[in-house]
């Protein structure tokens, strides 16, 4: 019982040391001339992985990722 506690434990403490922590970006998109928020914009975020968001009926947009450095693309 105690060898699968402490396997269980390492497991545990294993899995949390690989994850990474989340931020939050969000923003709007906006036409230029009207400053009328844009409906249903797709944006890619990318980096070794890809992420997408998609703008809401007010043209504003959240999305979750791990901190990194990530290039906007629409």
């Amino acid at each position: 019982m105690k060898n699968l506690l402490l396997s269980l434990s390492i497991i545990l403490f294993a899995l949390n040391a690989h994850a990474q922590p989340l931020g939050t970006v969000s923003g709007a998109s906006v036409d230029k001339n009207t400053q009328m928020g844009l409906v249903d914009v797709e944006l890619m975020f990318t980096s070794t992985d890809t992420l997408y968001a998609l703008t809401d009926e007010n043209g504003r947009f959240s999305v979750q990722m791990p901190v990194g450095r990530y290039n906007l693309e629409t």
